[in-house]
């Protein structure tokens, strides 16, 4: 596959899509990496392919990781930010690199369950189990190197928590999603946007992985 590389103020990053995917709990789904070295707890998360526009790519990532389709799903807002890491040399696709994240939250209908899959074209499988846990448990779960990227994205996305737990009694509809966003707690969100991620920053490179 061909992952998006791009340059932003000098320095090169892969971009990388990572969904927040929340239950009416205002829990967020985690996957367990007890196929990986580091065996611990990830957000679903992928690199944004070539050729695919970026709204696909947090969708793909959703299917590919949790089998949750499009329709099983409700879009609630977007991190303003682009939060970054580097990962250890042996952990980032054979070389020293630089991921930026942007992240989106979304809402799962009711009656919709996750599942564990398998990659596609014979890839290796991205997680051995999944797990609802509440928002700010998030950054010690994760493996050392994401922790402190990880609690940028808990600060930016705890209004989501306050805002689903206003609704949790309201039925499926599209008017959920507008009854989530219209709450105080996003209304007055500096750090999050209603609006789906179109773009990274910087000028796009390209690299084949």
């Amino acid at each position: 596959m061909t992952i998006r590389i791009f340059v932003d103020e000098g320095q090169r990053y892969h971009a990388t899509v990572t969904a927040l995917m929340f239950n009416r709990a205002a829990q967020v789904l985690v996957g367990h990496c007890e196929l990986k070295r580091h065996k611990k707890c990830e957000l679903i998360q992928g690199g944004w392919e070539d050729h695919e526009p970026l709204r696909n790519a947090f969708f793909r990532e959703v299917r590919e990781e949790a089998g949750l389709r499009q329709e099983d799903v409700f879009f609630i807002a977007a991190s303003r930010e682009f939060p970054a890491y580097s990962a250890p040399f042996s952990l980032s696709w054979g070389k020293q690199g630089r991921t930026q994240l942007s992240c989106a939250a979304f809402l799962l209908k009711d009656g919709v369950s996750p599942t564990v899959t398998a990659e596609p074209d014979g890839e290796p499988q991205e997680f051995s189990a999944m797990d609802w846990v509440d928002l700010p448990q998030i950054p010690e779960l994760c493996v050392g190197y994401k922790r402190e990227t990880y609690r940028k994205i808990v600060e930016a996305f705890l209004p989501v928590t306050t805002a689903i737990r206003e609704i949790c009694g309201q039925p499926d509809s599209e008017n959920l999603v507008y009854a989530v966003r219209d709450t105080a707690a996003l209304r007055k969100s500096k750090a999050l946007t209603l609006n789906m991620p179109s773009a990274f920053p910087g000028q796009p490179l390209q690299a084949t992985l």
